[in-house]
């Protein structure tokens, strides 16, 4: 989309384009993802078994005590306060397992769907709107992602206004560039807000560690602490955070790839300029008109955590080396995102689920 206006002596040529991250980012993101969430699914899985093994050997000693110690009425009342518990326990457990299946399975479909959208045989489906934000397929994706550029130059006496075109006043003399990246909340609305956001649900898990006294974000059936109903809270909040962050964080990656690239391609060549980013780093400021009622502050509470997760990445150039010396090709090769800086300096991932195709 091109819109141009005319300000007294000022022409200011606007584009609007859709972002080529919308799709390829969050699907890189779901292939670590996925790996780290199938890993917990076989956790999960190893840790019911080792419960229901020591379950059976309990009650296999159980049986054996008895019939040599102590009267029946105190087995008895033994038995009756701790079977209610080890019994909710396994309970969970088996449930446990049960949602961390399903949400692999979940997360194989999403991936699917958003590689088939970059990977569409006619041409790739890269926008994603308002009608699509509870689509449980595409809640990665990032909603009304687009890149507003607009081009400031003197206005022109010799050049007709069907010719104000970018590439034709990108070649006018003292042009000024000016990139914003405009896109919807990084919010998991899939879920919805009857709890909060990820803010409030990393409060409430807080606050059962303190009064569970756990500080373990991997427990095991030796320590008995799932008997507790405290910790076994505290583990459902921890894996609702996880999954609502698996939503949010590729959305805000997405727009972070966007304006990141278009500031790139902007100070390629002005090298001063560029030689600060560098040195400096990249700020990517958000603002957002949401406000603090209702499930808005749900919205924000996600994008504030969203936010800060992002600010632990790391972002690493690395010149092409088919294009090193090509000043003409294209200034941003490819964005992809890697676990570790090693891979990232080799430009390969070393792990098996980070592919970005689907078969």
């Amino acid at each position: 989309m091109v819109a141009t206006y005319h300000l007294q002596d000022v022409l200011v040529v606007e584009t609007l384009t859709e972002s080529e991250y919308s799709n390829s980012i969050p699907g890189q993101y779901l292939d670590i993802v996925l790996a780290r969430r199938t890993k917990a699914y076989f956790q999960a899985s190893r840790e019911l078994d080792q419960f229901l093994a020591m379950e059976h050997a309990r009650l296999h000693q159980g049986v054996t005590a008895a019939a040599g110690m102590g009267s029946l009425y105190e087995n008895l009342l033994e038995q009756i306060q701790g079977e209610a518990d080890r019994r909710q326990c396994r309970d969970w457990l088996q449930a446990r397992v049960t949602v961390r299946k399903a949400y692999v399975s979940h997360l194989r479909r999403c991936r699917h769907a958003t590689w088939a959208r970059e990977h569409a045989t006619s041409c790739p489906n890269r926008f994603k709107g308002s009608l699509l934000k509870k689509h449980v397929e595409l809640a990665c994706i990032p909603l009304n992602l687009h890149l507003q550029t607009m081009h400031v130059a003197p206005q022109p006496s010799n050049l007709p206004p069907s010719n104000l075109y970018p590439h034709r006043i990108s070649q006018l003399h003292d042009v000024c560039l000016y990139d914003t990246t405009t896109v919807g909340a990084f919010a998991a609305h899939v879920y919805e807000f009857k709890q909060g956001g990820v803010f409030s649900l990393r409060q409430e898990a807080s606050k059962c560690s303190i009064s569970g006294g756990s500080q373990s974000s991997s427990l095991f059936p030796t320590t008995w602490q799932y008997l507790s109903q405290v910790e076994r809270r505290r583990c459902d909040l921890e894996w609702t955070v996880h999954t609502r962050l698996d939503v949010c964080v590729p959305q805000a990656l997405a727009a972070l790839a966007t304006a990141l690239t278009a500031t790139l391609r902007r100070l390629v060549h002005q090298p001063l300029q560029f030689e600060r980013l560098i040195q400096l780093g990249f700020v990517f400021h958000v603002e957002s008109l949401l406000s603090t009622y209702g499930a808005e502050l749900g919205m924000l509470e996600d994008m504030m955590e969203a936010m800060q997760t992002v600010g632990t990445f790391r972002i690493l150039l690395v010149p092409h080396a088919d294009n090193a010396s090509d000043t003409q090709g294209q200034v941003v090769e490819s964005v992809d995102l890697y676990t570790n800086v090693d891979d990232a300096v080799a430009g390969h991932r070393r792990h098996d689920h980070a592919k970005s195709d689907d078969t």
